[in-house]
């Protein structure tokens, strides 16, 4: 009896030293296989636009990040992580803690890692594992986490008031206009032109590095395509025309009002004297 109960406990013994560990640092076996490096592949189901990001989760528990934004050189960021089945969780050197904890999942192979957000609205992060290349390690630049820039595709978003046109504000000669850039990537442009009423063009639009494009929904290509540039908090939008001439518009984010919202006259682009905006 006294030799079945010391088996019984030899057996549990080692099932309790070996569940869920491995490796000489004795850790999860979950995190020994996220260890490595990776490079995003899909945000929310659709592939990155204007970034690039790859990331190195170290055996040691430390974390770097290579980020790229609109062509711009790669930046270094770095920080401590911590793992589990359940969270993926981090700290840069700073301080400062991620944005989101994530829940990790890996596929059979352990080659493809999906992080899904905690916080509301939910993201899905997609990455797959890759050899980080040698120039993006060798040219980065450190990166700080409190500034980090966001593509000039998100940074765009929203609702803006024009202000000056060539250097001319709108009230010198007698126009308005508002455009609401949607994160759906939906425009709607509100101009008014010696009008008591609003007009209103819609259509959609794209984001090429720091190429800001569109199509109206009649089918005509914008006037222009323009080069987008935003100050640093995100406030302030110049676009400047690749015409022969050049045109530079300044908007500044504020909200559409109701009454111009309410009091549009919807236009088609082909048959207005007066042409819209973009």
């Amino acid at each position: 009896m006294r030799k079945t109960i010391y088996i019984v406990c030899a057996l549990v013994t080692l099932l309790l030293a070996g569940c869920g560990k491995s490796g000489k640092d004795n850790k999860p076996a979950f995190e020994e296989q996220l260890a490595g490096a990776w490079q995003l592949s899909e945000l929310d189901g659709a592939g990155p636009e204007n970034f690039d990001l790859y990331m190195e989760l170290g055996s040691d528990d430390k974390f770097s990040v290579y980020y790229r934004v609109d062509q711009a050189g790669y930046q270094l960021y770095t920080g401590d992580y911590t793992a589990s089945a359940t969270t993926l969780s981090g700290t840069y050197k700073s301080g400062s803690a991620w944005s989101n904890s994530y829940v990790p999942s890996l596929d059979a192979a352990k080659n493809i890692l999906t992080l899904v957000s905690k916080a509301t609205p939910t993201r899905t992060v997609v990455f797959v594992r890759i050899s980080i290349p040698s120039e993006v390690k060798s040219g980065a630049t450190a990166g700080d986490d409190r500034t980090m820039p966001a593509p000039t595709s998100k940074r765009v978003v929203g609702e803006w008031h024009l202000s000056e046109w060539s250097g001319i504000a709108p009230g010198d000669f007698d126009f308005d206009a508002y455009i609401a850039l949607n994160e759906d990537r939906s425009f709607s442009i509100y101009q008014k032109v010696e009008q008591l009423k609003y007009q209103l063009y819609t259509g959609t639009y794209s984001v090429t590095n720091t190429i800001l494009s569109g199509v109206y929904t009649s089918g005509s290509n914008w006037g222009s395509s323009y080069t987008a540039s935003l100050d640093a908090d995100n406030r302030t939008l110049t676009l400047v025309s690749s015409t022969g001439v050049t045109e530079t518009s300044v908007y500044v984010r504020e909200s559409i009002p109701s009454n111009v919202r309410s009091g549009v006259r919807a236009m088609s682009v082909r048959s207005e004297v007066f042409k819209p905006l973009l």
